[in-house]
């Protein structure tokens, strides 16, 4: 891995050295391409003025003056002198015996200069054993006829190194150039990565935890601004990270302190974190970090967890276990894609409640015998008495009656809450049941003067409940509209909606105020008392619904409103 001081570093020079062989290439391809043109430009010349000396001897054919001219002419020039006939036979050479030479037909520039034109051709000379640069030119007569091959030439030797000694000068000056950038880019960029070294080290003590941390820099740049921001963002990490700390030490010390099981699981069912009061109720030690799989035997226990991982959503569950009662609630938190669950132990609750039913049935079937048999007396002397103490007789039967009717409702509402869900299921036509209910208060109806409706949505299937409950529950609901119905209707509405059986009863009588309906399922609580003893309530009725219906695993509901009626609304959950 390289450093930014290495990267920097290497991709300037390698940037310069590319530039410089670049510099030094197109240089050398420049240099070669004007020489040469510049100096087959003069060769060119030099060639006009050797035709001119050289034209009216080759027209006298006096070779030897030609020979000692074209001579006389390399010595002032330091150029070679060749002046070849049209048939390719050299007439005279400032180099060269032309006894000896080929003949030079054949040679590209001549052929080109024979053809009227200008020749040139840089090619290796057989005659001197070295690489030669030739220009030709066609020497003509008066008429325009070509009588002669005018040819100079100069060693390309002669010509490279001119060129490479420019060339040498460029490179070296190059080289030069080259090394001082080194040492510039060399203390720019240690100018500009010290900065981002410190700060990089100044990090690293920052993420163990050192705030004490401070980056010094004079630096009048972006990166001094940079150092000023993390020296800021230090102390305000440092501030923000004691009140994180004391945050989650309080949270830590608050979570321990609850006397309910606490943890939270990931989406997976892995202990993200839990209280110690969890692992005591589990009778395990260190459960961090394990799934909840592997530390949970109880099978409800367990379904429990199982559903809040698979389903997620909100749940809250009482499970009885062998030892202990446990109310269970857990929440999805969708932003952090985690479970939490609570475990609160209500074994002392359950105790004291069993307590309670226990005291309440037994006082309520000990209290029964008694008032029977007080009853029994009440109707005796009923008949004995007179006018004037039968008034007083009536009264104690009555209340006697309602006493009866109490001991009664209290010995059922104990015998749903012993049962639990020990219900007697079977398939029940819900029509049945309606026409069971409608039955009995069909002389109530006629005498209030009330309509009825009863409405049951077709093919509604066939359900699994306790029948005798459930009978009991329309009865209540039944038996309380009609109570507080005095003019207008009650209908009875059965339908399927969303997977669950829909029942409402519905009334228009006298409504329950808002501040009732939280407490209208309390045991005793009546919403017109004085209505309610004159008619015979207990305020039990819609306690016994009420456990019914969650024994049936269902919900109700109401919907009221003062002066216009009240609408029960039963949910059950569709068991074929």
């Amino acid at each position: 891995m390289f450093s930014i001081f290495q990267k920097i570093f290497g991709g300037f020079l390698l940037g310069i050295l590319l530039l410089s062989s670049l510099i030094l290439y197109f240089s050398y391809q420049t240099i070669e391409s004007d020489y040469h043109e510049n100096l087959e430009l003069q060769l060119d010349n030099l060639n006009h003025i050797v035709i001119l000396k050289v034209k009216e001897l080759v027209q006298q054919k006096d070779y030897k003056k030609l020979d000692s001219i074209v001579n006389v002419m390399d010595d002032q020039i330091n150029t070679r002198i060749t002046i070849i006939a049209p048939d390719g036979v050299v007439l005279a050479d400032s180099r060269h015996n032309t006894a000896t030479m080929e003949n030079h037909s054949d040679r590209p520039e001549i052929i080109k200069a024979m053809n009227g034109n200008s020749g040139r051709s840089l090619r290796y000379s057989s005659t001197l054993k070295s690489e030669m640069l030739y220009q030709a030119l066609p020497v003509y007569n008066e008429k325009k006829q070509i009588i002669a091959v005018s040819r100079v030439s100069l060693l390309s030797e002669k010509v490279y190194n001119l060129i490479n000694k420019i060339t040498q000068r460029i490179f070296n000056t190059t080289v030069i150039v080259f090394l001082f950038s080194i040492i510039g880019i060399w203390f720019f960029s240690r100018s500009l990565t010290n900065p981002i070294k410190k700060l990089a080290q100044a990090s690293k003590k920052v993420a163990t935890g050192d705030f004490s941390t401070f980056v010094d820099m004079n630096n009048k740049d972006e990166i001094g601004d940079l150092a000023l921001n993390f020296n800021y963002m230090v102390k305000r990490i440092e501030t923000l990270f004691t009140e994180v700390t004391a945050s989650k030490e309080q949270m830590d010390n608050l979570i321990n302190s609850l006397q309910e099981g606490f943890v939270v699981l990931d989406s997976e069912g892995v202990i993200l974190y839990n209280n110690r009061e969890f692992e005591d109720i589990l009778e395990a030690n260190y459960v961090k970090g394990q799934n909840f799989e592997d530390i949970i035997s109880e099978k409800t226990l367990l379904k429990f967890f199982r559903k809040m991982v698979n389903k997620k959503g909100s749940r809250i569950k009482e499970i009885d276990l062998p030892d202990k009662y446990l109310l269970c609630s857990g929440k999805y938190i969708e932003s952090n894609d985690e479970i939490i669950i609570l475990l609160h132990d209500i074994t002392d609750i359950k105790e004291l409640e069993k307590i309670k039913r226990d005291i309440v049935a037994n006082v309520s079937h000990e209290l029964r015998t008694p008032l029977t048999a007080i009853k029994g007396f009440i109707e005796t002397l009923e008949d004995e008495v007179d006018d004037k103490a039968r008034y007083y007789v009536s009264i104690v039967k009555r209340h006697t009656d309602r006493l009866i009717n109490i001991v009664k409702d209290l010995l059922v509402l104990s015998e749903i809450e012993e049962a639990g869900t020990k219900l007697v299921l079977k398939d029940v036509n819900f029509n049945d049941i309606l026409e069971n209910v409608t039955k009995i208060y069909e002389p109530k109806i006629k005498e209030k003067n009330l309509s009825f409706e009863c409405h049951i949505e077709k093919d509604f299937p066939i359900l699994k409940l306790d029948m005798f409950k459930i009978e009991q529950v329309m009865i209540n609901l039944f038996d309380n509209a009609i109570k507080y119905t005095d003019t207008g209707s009650i209908s009875i509405n059965v339908s399927k909606v969303n997977g669950e059986a829909l029942i409402e009863v519905e009334d228009t009588g006298i409504g329950i105020p808002s501040d009732d309906r939280k407490r209208i399922f309390e045991r005793f609580y009546t919403v017109d008392k004085s209505r309610s003893r004159k008619l015979g309530g207990t305020g039990l009725g819609l306690s016994i619904v009420k456990h019914i219906i969650l024994a049936h695993n269902g919900k109700i509901t109401l919907k009221s409103m003062p002066g216009k009626g009240t609408k029960f609304i039963i949910r059950l959950p569709v068991i074929t």
